[in-house]
């Protein structure tokens, strides 16, 4: 499987802005300066623990900003990213498929799911009255 490489950088070719060298990044562009760390966590699906642990893998320290890293850096932490997590779009499907999964087959979660109650043991008797009030009104 190739992995298609998603980063270049942009040199600012007038003077005239403020921007300086922009990196593109995950099919985004972003200031060479922010962290790499933040940019990791605009993806769904990578959290702080996440994008810790892609910047030692690659050897790239937490602290570090997307222009300190050289191009080989970036390759090697685009394919880790693409090939070990599942990211945004797949990752929000599969778990729309989980949960229509459980409804289906009529688990106690969904079961609670489809009636729009708190499914993980979560208090009902007195919090989700007003919820189950406001259902019996809409039918």
């Amino acid at each position: 499987m190739q992995v298609k490489i998603l980063f270049y950088v942009l040199e600012n070719r007038n003077n005239n802005n403020n921007k300086g060298n922009m990196v593109y990044f995950l099919d985004k562009v972003y200031n060479k300066n922010e962290r790499l760390t933040k940019i990791l966590q605009v993806s769904f699906g990578v959290g702080l623990s996440v994008a810790s642990l892609l910047c030692i893998k690659c050897g790239v320290t937490i602290n570090a900003s997307i222009g300190d890293l050289d191009n080989n850096r970036l390759r090697l932490l685009t394919k880790e990213l693409r090939l070990g997590y599942e990211l945004d779009n797949v990752l929000y499907l599969k778990i729309k498929r989980d949960l229509l999964l459980k409804r289906k087959i009529l688990s106690y979660q969904g079961i609670r799911l489809k009636r729009g109650l708190p499914v993980r043991g979560q208090r009902s008797h007195t919090n989700a009255m007003s919820v189950r009030k406001l259902k019996i009104q809409e039918i």
